[in-house]
């Protein structure tokens, strides 16, 4: 079993900031590749993201993965969305 992690904005899913065509498909080609390492590897998404944020993308694009860090690595959720670790910094 293999462990892949990766960032989300600008490195699964291209910027919004061009919508075109080409970057479309690749953001879909980028999907298709994770989906298919899931069938026998872990897959986690890194982020600056609030968790709830990467959540909601993982759903709206059918995104398979196994954990969540998000803030920046404060937080870290499993696929069940059940906190495996968070660090809070007091005020």
């Amino acid at each position: 079993m293999k462990f892949l992690i990766s960032d989300y904005d600008g490195t699964i899913k291209t910027y919004d900031k061009n919508p075109n065509f080409v970057e479309r498909l690749i953001f879909r080609k980028n999907i298709d590749a994770i989906n298919d390492f899931c069938d026998d590897n872990k897959f986690v998404v890194a982020t600056g993201r609030n968790t709830k944020s990467i959540y909601d993308e993982a759903y709206k694009y059918d995104i398979l993965y196994n954990y969540l860090i998000g803030y920046n690595g404060r937080v870290i959720v499993d696929k069940d969305n059940n906190i495996i670790n968070a660090e809070y910094i007091d005020n």
